[in-house]
């Protein structure tokens, strides 16, 4: 049995009858005690929407993975919300969130699993800001579909397996992958604030490392002198 899920962005409205991603998400998991989630991009609301729904309804073994910060890296609000949610969730003895590091992950695939079994499964375009869109986001549509399928699901979660075993790493990891810094935007338009660039912070960070050398050669001079 399969479901189509649509997103609430006006003129498109929800066709009477059927679900949005998000609401979908909510009631699967309801049913849950097990939660696999393997998604491109993630947001630091959708991060807190799923702790939020897996305290609400006591889900014992959550594993997300993020699949799309190998070759750009990752943003530092981003990185904070993961290293948070990667430090309660072990605490809590619940679950992990890995990071793909051998490839670009793209893929969007939810699996919630009840008794030892995968029972339903979301995939398509939703990546997991889908479930508590940003302003930014909030007119970007989304279309997904569930399977009820017995061997689809459980096809799709031994494709979770593999990209665990084979392409991601763990949390403790995460300075593998780099980190982007944001632009604070409270310091937008002050007076004698600009903003530096990469390739500024790289010439600054070359020239300490050239100051530092020449230091320390001329240390190693007067030592020889000596």
């Amino acid at each position: 049995m399969m479901s189509i899920l649509y997103t609430d962005v006006r003129p498109l409205i929800i066709p009477s009858g059927k679900k949005a991603i998000s609401e979908q998400f909510e009631e699967s998991l309801a049913q849950s005690d097990k939660l696999e989630i393997a998604v491109g991009y993630v947001s630091v609301k959708g991060l807190q929407k799923v702790d939020e729904l897996v305290e609400k309804y006591n889900i014992k073994d959550v594993k997300l993975i993020c699949g799309m910060y190998s070759v750009d890296g990752m943003p530092s609000s981003i990185r904070n919300e993961i290293i948070r949610l990667h430090k309660k969730w072990q605490a809590s003895g619940i679950g992990d969130l890995y990071i793909v590091k051998s490839m670009e992950y793209h893929g969007k695939l939810y699996i919630f699993w009840k008794d030892g079994k995968p029972f339903l499964s979301i995939l398509g375009s939703a990546n997991l800001g889908a479930l508590d869109p940003t302003s930014r986001t909030s007119r970007q549509y989304e279309l997904s579909k569930t399977t009820e399928d017995i061997a689809e699901n459980q096809e799709l979660s031994g494709f979770i397996t593999n990209l665990l075993e084979k392409c991601c790493i763990t949390v403790e990891k995460i300075d593998e992958i780099k980190t982007i810094h944001e632009r604070n935007d409270l310091l937008t338009n002050i007076e004698d604030v600009s903003e530096l660039t990469e390739s500024s912070v790289q010439h600054f960070s070359e020239k300490e490392n050239d100051i530092f050398a020449n230091c320390k050669n001329k240390l190693n001079t007067y030592h020889n002198i000596w």
